[in-house]
This record gives C-alpha cells, structure tokens and sequence, in this order.
C-alpha cells in the first residue's frame, strides 16, 4: 500500500494513505494560496517538500526585503510616496468547489472597489503592461472578491506597482548610515535596498468574468496534478522504504 511521508522533528513517521478526500481536507486547515499554485508550477519536488512535507525553506535577501518594504507601503513611516486606498493586508478567501482559497492582497478598498498589489524586483523586465495582465494573483483576488462579496471583475479598479530594488553584494560606502527601513538583514554578504534615485511604476489593469472562469478551470486542473503528483511520489517514497 503507499504511504505518506511526514517530516517530525528530524525524522520520518509514516502516516495513512492519501486518499483525494483527505488531500482535499488539508485545504481547510491550509487553504490553496497564489503562493503554493506558484509554487507547484515552478517546482513540484520543492512544492511536494514544502506543502506536502512541511519542510521550512528560508527566504533569500530579495524576499526579506520585499517583506519590509510591503510592510511600510501604507503606514506613516513610508518615504516611497506610493497612493494607497482602503485596507492593508485585505483577507480574501472562498470556495471553489471542494477547494479552499485565500489571499492577503497588500490593499483593497470596499468603498472605491479599488485594489493594489505591490511588487518589489531588480529585474526591470520582469513588470510591463502585458505582463501585468497575465498575472495570475491578481485574477486570484477578484474571484475571491466574486465568489465572496458578490463584486464583478469589471467593477474592480486593479493597480499593480512595480518598484524597484538593487541587489549587491558588498555594502556600498554610506550604507550603515541609510534609514533603517532601506536596510535588509544581510544574508552572507548579500544585501538589497531600494534603486537609487527611488524609482516605481504603476500599471492599471482590469478582468473580466470569463478570466475567472478561466482562471477556475486551471485551479481545479492545478489541484488535481498536486493530487496525481502526492500519490505518485508516495508510491516512490513507500518502494524506497520497502
């Protein structure tokens, strides 16, 4: 019979069988974030060790700061200059179908129905206008906003801000003497602080209804390969065991 593997402390213990109704349960407890689908698409192994294992991995310098940044964007202590509108750290959640969902978009405002997400990169190609577009967390968010609060796509006014950061990996002269919220803690000789001069764009995006229809068929497609993938590497980890 396969079996699961858990990680407990430092060692293995062999749970039951997955079955697809207790995979589908773990969404209760830990609903299906952006985060893991992003996670599943770029590495299913890494998924598999995080989410299903519940292996830790460390962020890199590039995230912590992105972190601290999100964290100041909206409050007093904030020198970006970046407009925010209604509710930071906004909770989304619903259910699609047996699928449990949830989201913490950086700002949504109920009033206006206006919603940003903000984005920290060294990569100035990474956010264009098409890209923008294509991006799968915010089609995310408005199908929470659907399927819970009854809002259409089309009603929602959706900003994506794409500032920039600079990564080095000797701290330049003068860099002990930045504000504290430039500063990311170093990891190794790796450090990230904002480009200078501050630079940032924001792009206006929209979707429609049948983005989210579309957006729904590939979550519950993404779900059911997590699925297919759980069991076929329990069957690998239970014939290593054996």
């Amino acid at each position: 019979m396969p079996t699961t593997l858990y990680f407990s402390s430092a060692t293995l213990e062999v749970k039951k069988t997955m079955t697809r109704d207790n995979f589908y349960e773990r969404f209760i407890t830990r609903p299906l974030s952006h985060s893991q689908l992003e996670s599943f698409r770029y590495n299913k192994e890494e998924w598999y060790n995080s989410y299903i294992l519940g292996r830790k991995f460390s962020p890199n310098a590039l995230m912590k700061f992105g972190t601290r940044v999100g964290d100041a964007i909206g409050t007093p202590d904030c020198p970006i200059g970046i407009p925010t509108a209604g509710v930071k750290e906004f909770k989304l959640d619903a259910k699609l179908g047996d699928i449990y969902v949830v989201g913490y978009a950086d700002h949504f405002c109920p009033v206006e129905i206006v919603l940003t997400e903000n984005k920290t990169t060294d990569n100035p190609n990474k956010w264009t206008k098409e890209t923008v577009a294509k991006h799968k967390q915010l089609t995310m968010y408005c199908l929470m906003l659907a399927l819970t609060h009854d809002i259409p796509p089309e009603d929602v006014t959706i900003y994506l801000n794409d500032i920039r950061t600079e990564r080095y990996w000797t701290p330049k002269p003068g860099f002990e003497n930045e504000p504290d919220y430039l500063l990311n803690e170093h990891i190794g000789d790796e450090a990230v602080r904002l480009k200078r001069p501050l630079e940032w764009n924001q792009y206006e995006t929209e979707r429609t209804t049948k983005d989210l229809v579309r957006y729904s068929k590939y979550v519950e497609k993404t779900v059911k390969r997590m699925y297919d993938y759980s069991v076929l590497r329990e069957v690998e980890l239970d014939n290593l065991k054996s």
